[in-house]
């Protein structure tokens, strides 16, 4: 009800070939937390297409976690083992992605997972929308994301300054 999960997909070889490509994937995300600028004639199976803004969440492997908000666009692709959730107007976008961090989330992510062992774990995508939870009205939502993002800056603050210590102390 709070989200649609997107399954449009497109065909790199159906396009041209030096046609760049916004491309999520989970090795890309694990390496540079972001998308990757990729020409179709580099990516060699179908895609998912990221036309609005979303939250990608990686159906592969769940007990870790990895997922981003995207900006949606005609040139924005991802790897079919992100489930593309697109908020409908009843859910901020900020708080589905500070819904999708958190530590209940995963904990019902890992209810759902399947696999035969826990490096071939996988979620479906269907099973994301069976997941229930309280949801606030906007305004509230909106209160919550910018407590957590203030929360979420003091961290950073304080990782940047516990490493700059660090740093002093070896030199």
């Amino acid at each position: 009800e709070v989200a649609h999960i997107r399954r449009e997909r497109m065909d790199p070889s159906r396009v041209s070939p030096d046609t760049e490509l916004i491309y999520w994937s989970i090795p890309g995300l694990d390496e540079v937390n972001g998308p990757q600028i990729t020409r179709a004639s580099e990516i060699g199976s179908h895609k998912f297409c990221v036309q609005n803004d979303a939250i990608l969440y990686s159906l592969l492997n769940p007990r870790i976690p990895r997922f981003a908000l995207a900006d949606g666009g005609t040139n924005v692709v991802c790897s079919t083992e992100f489930a593309v959730l697109e908020p409908t107007q009843e859910i901020d976008i900020d708080y589905l992605g500070v819904f999708v961090s958190s530590s209940q989330f995963q904990y019902l992510i890992g209810a759902l997972a399947n696999g035969t062992t826990k490096s071939r774990e996988r979620v479906k995508a269907s099973d994301l929308e069976s997941i229930q939870f309280l949801l606030p009205p906007l305004e509230e939502q909106k209160r919550i994301v910018d407590v957590v993002s203030s929360i979420d800056a003091y961290i950073d603050a304080l990782q940047q300054q516990s490493d700059r210590a660090r740093e002093a102390r070896d030199a």
